[in-house]
Parts: C-alpha cells; structure tokens; sequence
C-alpha cells in the first residue's frame, strides 16, 4: 500500500478517524478525573562508603571502595526495602490501630494471618528506592492518596533504616562483646596461672633471669679449671714416671745415679765424704789390723756415712713419692672441679630453659591477654555505637501536586497514541469491507477496465494530463481485448 492510498483511506475514512481520536482524548480526561489522585513523597539519604567502621584508621584503598560501590548501594536499597525495616515503620506509627488498614486487612484476608506483617508488605507495594547515577545517594520515595502519610511514611523508612543499620552493626558486636568477656576472664586465668608458675620455679631454684652472663662466667671457670687439669695431669705423670724409675734404679742398686739423687746438694758432699772415707778405710786397712784403733775410726767413719747416703736416697725417693701422691691427688681433685663444674653449668642451662619455656608461656599468656582486652575494648565501644555511615540528604516534604494522575501527560499520550489507534482501526476496517477509492486502485488491482472517471464537483473538469494518457491507454487496450 502506497502513502498515496492510506491518506485516501484515511481521508475517505475521516469522520471515523476523527470521532476515534475525540474517544481516546475523552477516555483521558475521564480517568484523569476519575482516578484517585496519588502522591508521591521522597526523602534522600547520602550513604558514606568510604569507611564504614568509624573505630578503623582510614588506610586507602579508594579503588577498591569504587569498584564495591555498586554492591554496596543494591545492598542498602536491599535494606531499605526489607520486611523488617517495614514492620518497624508500622511499629513507630502504630499503624495496626488505623481503622483503614484493619478494613482493608479484613476484606483482604477474611482476618487471617498478621495484620502487622500484611501492612508492612502493603507499604513495601508502595514504595520505591533508587539511586543516583554514579553517586552515593539514595531515594526513597512512597505513593499514597494522602500527601501528608506520603511524606510521613516516606520520612519514616528513612529514619528505621538509620536505625536498622546501626542495629546490623551493633547486635553482632553486641554478642561478640560478651564473648570476649568471657574469653578475658579465661585469658586471665591462664596468665595468672603462668606467672605464679613463674614465680614458683624462680624462688625455688633462685632464678631471677636470663642470665646468660652468669652461663659465660661459669664457662670460662671451666676452661680454668680445665687448663689447671691438663697440667696437673702432665705433672702426675711427670711424678709417676720419676717414681716408676726410682724404684727400678733401687731395685738395681743405681738409685744413687738417678737425677733426682744426683740433684741434692747434700747427697753429693756426703759421696764425695764417702768416697774419701772408703780411701781412708783402704790406705788404714792396709797398714793396720782390724783390731786397731784407726782402723776401727775409719770403719766406723765409713759405716756412718754409707748409712747417711742410703738414708739420702731413701729421702730422695719417699720426696719422690710424696710428689706423685700430690700430683695424683690435685689431679684428681681437679677433674672431680672440673666434672662437677661442667655438670654445674648443665644444671644451670637445664634451668634456664626451663625457665625461659615458663617465661615464654607467662609472656604468650599476656599478649594473648593484651590482644582480646584490645579486641574487647573495641567491640565493646561498637556495641555502644549509634551512628551509622548514613545520613539524611533531604527529608520528606508534603507534596502538593499528585504524582498520577497527571492531566497533561495524559492528553500528551492521548494525542500520541489516539491518532495511531485510529489509523489502526480505519486500515482494519478497510480490509474488512475493501472500497474503490480512485482509478488507480482499479489499474493497480486489475480488478475492471477504467472507461470514464467523474471528477468531484469541486475540482476542475480539465483532467490531470498523466491520468488522461493512463486512461487512453486504457481505451486502447480495451479495443485490442474485449472486456470479459
């Protein structure tokens, strides 16, 4: 279908077309006067994402609060638009004991179930939440036939969402503060039982700390005494030897030439006064008899000096001993220092680390203590807040224009949509009941031979010079066919 023939429909069909027109601009001004009139409060509120916990230090991270913006904000209209925070709407205006509601919740559900639950779902049918593109705000708006309840209910659900976050942040720290009383008391415990511990084991092996300068010192008497040990040992065996060969040598009768005998002063002059006496004896003993006097002086003489020599020896070799006996027992008597000071400092070690494990669990029992009376302090401090990240941007006012409905929006659609209706119902009923508007419908559908066209009365008789050679052609076609 060609512009041409639908403005000749629509011209041919224009009262129709007309009274369609005037019947939809009618209906809008019919439910315009009609309908309730509904009005529509807002309230804004600006959500601060910024740190939602006012006891934490602001760190940073702006990019990661932009990108969590979005999930923050449903997640608020999410809170805005729950049950609960309806039912306490309810509560706060009482809205069980308005006559209204209590009709309409028996006509609704015959009294069964919940009034207070059936009004805050109503309310929750009336109210709508948005926010604003790219921001932290956040509208509320409610409808209702009277503007003062819009704009109290609206009002409303602003101040109990306030107050239904601070409760979503204090009831957790609520309960995890009187955890954590209970969790102090036991930490408590458990450091008080540490220290007395601690203090036990100090007073009874006379600790009084960590001193590893007193491990250092006993250290370093060890190496003393260890030192003094080695040397009393190389002087053992030094003696021992010097005994082991005075015996032999005495065994030999060579005691007289070992270096000790041969070291003493003493021993010499009385082998020198040996060797003189045994000369005497001899040169006597030639001259004299045995009976003779000098010969007597000069034995007796010998006798007394061999007798001092064999007791020089016999000196010599009980000093001898007397020095390995010394020497066996410092070394002994240093090797029982030396073992009792080592096993002094192991003692002294095993103390310290029984110490330093008591003294370590006395010190993780107090940290553990500092840190829940910490993380108690602040939950107990959030368990008193009641501030929230929110707050009210603009608050409710009473609205004194309905929102719907609206005259001019009515006529507007009216007018838009009343010419397109009645261009839809006058092309239906053209295909319904068909009609000849013109020559051309005839040449275009082939349906008869044009032979004359009769001009309106008010045009011109003088036809159109296409339309008269289209029409002429027709003619001739005429007589080369007959019309059937």
């Amino acid at each position: 279908m060609s512009l041409t023939q639908l403005i000749r429909i629509l011209w041919a069909r224009r009262l129709q077309f007309f009274w369609i027109c005037v019947s939809v601009l009618m209906l809008a001004l019919l439910a315009t006067a009609i309908l309730p009139k509904k009005y529509a409060a807002e309230s804004a509120i600006v959500v601060d994402i910024s740190n939602t916990d006012p006891l934490a230090t602001n760190t940073g991270g702006g990019g990661a609060l932009a990108q969590l913006q979005p999930t923050y904000l449903a997640t608020q209209m999410d809170v805005i638009s729950s049950h609960n925070v309806a039912l306490k709407v309810v509560d706060k205006e009482n809205l069980t004991e308005y006559p209204f509601f209590k009709h309409r919740f028996m006509t609704a559900t015959d009294g069964k179930g919940s009034i207070r639950d059936w009004i805050a779902d109503n309310l929750l049918d009336h109210l709508k939440v948005r926010t604003s593109h790219n921001g932290n705000v956040i509208y509320i708006q409610y409808s209702s036939t009277s503007p003062e309840f819009a704009s109290k209910i609206a009002e409303d659900f602003a101040q109990r969402y306030i107050q239904a976050t601070v409760e979503l942040k204090v009831d957790p720290a609520r309960r995890q503060s009187g955890w954590f009383d209970q969790q102090i008391k036991d930490l408590r415990n458990n450091l008080e039982n540490a220290q007395a511990k601690l203090s036990t084991y100090q007073k009874s092996h006379g600790v009084i700390g960590t001193d590893d300068a007193r491990i250092d010192a006993e250290n370093t008497r060890l190496e003393e005494l260890s030192k003094q040990l080695v040397t009393a040992q190389s002087a053992m065996y030094e003696t021992s030897a010097r005994e082991q060969q005075m015996s032999q040598a005495a065994s030999l009768n060579h005691a007289d030439e070992l270096s000790d005998v041969m070291k003493s002063p003493l021993l010499q002059n009385l082998k020198t006064e040996l060797a003189r006496a045994e000369a005497n004896f001899a040169d006597v003993s030639q001259r004299f008899d045995r009976n003779h006097p000098q010969y007597l002086s000069a034995a007796a003489e010998l006798a007394s000096l061999q007798k001092k020599v064999a007791t020089e020896i016999n000196n010599a070799r009980e000093t001898v001993a007397r020095e390995a006996v010394i020497a066996r027992h410092q070394a002994t008597d240093l090797q029982r220092s030396v073992d009792a000071q080592r096993a002094r400092i192991l003692s002294l070690k095993q103390t310290q680390d029984e110490y330093s494990v008591l003294k370590r669990e006395a010190d993780n029992a107090r940290t553990a203590y500092e840190n829940a009376m910490q993380r108690g302090s602040e939950t107990h401090l959030e368990s008193k807040l009641d501030q929230a990240n929110v707050a009210i941007l603009n608050h409710a006012t009473t609205p004194v224009l309905p929102a719907s409905p609206r005259l001019f929006l009515n006529l507007i659609l009216a007018l838009l949509f009343g010419p397109l209706l009645a261009m839809g119902i006058c092309l239906a009923s053209e295909m319904s009941d068909r009609r000849v508007h013109s020559a051309d419908d005839l040449l275009s559908n082939g349906l008869s031979p044009v032979l004359m066209e009769v001009p309106p009365r008010s045009t011109n008789l003088s036809l159109n010079p296409k339309r008269l050679r289209a029409k002429r052609s027709v003619v001739a076609r005429l007589h080369e066919k007959p019309a059937t």
